[in-house]
């Protein structure tokens, strides 16, 4: 997986220039999977990540600690690390104390509960 992430890569930065970025969505696992050799391509080859649940709607504490542990060496390498949480508006203060708190930079999004993603929520 990680050599079809890295093709696509320089496909996609060969032909719309180096400042196309490439942000895995989810799919934190591949780093657990993968050797350290390509653990580490891995990490110089994209530039971020998108998770969603992270911090509510979990599937239990043990997957958030499992994540969270994934996370810390693309914060390390500085890295996007973006996240959307799929919760209603009286939570979105809670959410954003949260990442504020975080040591991780997060860039967070609040959507609507119903995860259908067809409107923008500004907060």
């Amino acid at each position: 997986m990680i050599k079809l992430i890295e093709k696509t890569a320089k496909y996609s930065r060969k032909k719309a220039g180096d400042s196309f970025i490439i942000l895995a969505q989810n799919g934190l696992s591949i780093m657990d999977d993968a050797s350290d050799k390509w653990r580490e391509k891995y990490l110089e080859i994209i530039d971020g990540v998108g998770l969603e649940d992270l911090f509510f709607n979990i599937t239990d504490k043990e997957d958030q600690s499992y994540r969270l542990r994934l996370i810390k060496p693309l914060f390390l390498k500085n890295k996007l690390i973006l996240n959307v949480e799929y919760i209603p508006k009286n939570m979105h203060k809670k959410y954003f104390d949260i990442l504020k708190k975080h040591p991780y930079k997060f860039i967070g999004y609040s959507a609507d509960p119903d995860k259908l993603l067809d409107k923008l929520v500004i907060y």
